[in-house]
């Protein structure tokens, strides 16, 4: 399986919630070689070990991360600005294919989210049911949307969308 080590320039970074960040970093050499489902190891400065994150979308020769803080690692990757190079190792994983996608659907929940975003764009617009705690941790609705995904919210707490669980009662 193909994949590059390189560091690449990052132009954007949006706080999406308290503690989940959006990163578009210029990769197209490691773009080309990426597909759906997949993942890249990102080096922190001053940490040993890698920080999985899958990919949550690529467009031309960007791709965009979104990761959550989980720990000293992602929280001092989150400390990186516009212009800094991050260091990636990818794509990892085998990714996802679709045998019939006009009859795909798929459900998820808080982080799981960002990999299934170009899910839509595959299948033409597919059933998609995320599931977060309530509307402060609510990710990507928008970009579901705008992906052309028939979208379905669920909160544990009914501040946004329905009321309860995206996989039925607890």
């Amino acid at each position: 399986m193909p994949m590059t080590q390189q560091s690449y320039p990052f132009f954007k970074k949006d706080r999406l919630t308290n503690d989940v960040y959006s990163f578009w970093i210029d990769c197209p050499s490691l773009t080309a070689l990426a597909s759906p489902g997949q993942f890249v190891h990102v080096r922190v400065p001053g940490f040993l070990l890698r920080r999985p994150i899958s990919i949550c979308e690529m467009k031309g020769g960007a791709l965009r991360l979104v990761f959550q803080i989980r720990g000293e690692g992602t929280r001092e990757m989150a400390e990186l600005e516009p212009g800094d190079l991050i260091d990636l190792l990818g794509p990892l994983g085998h990714g996802f294919a679709l045998t019939n996608p006009a009859k795909a659907s798929s459900s998820w929940g808080r982080i799981g989210t960002p990999p299934l975003l170009r899910w839509p764009t595959i299948t033409g617009g597919a059933s998609v049911f995320l599931g977060f705690r309530d509307v402060a941790s609510v990710i990507l609705a928008k970009d579901f949307e705008a992906a052309g995904a028939s979208l379905t919210l669920a909160t544990d707490d009914g501040s946004a969308g329905a009321a309860g669980f995206i996989h039925g009662p607890a």
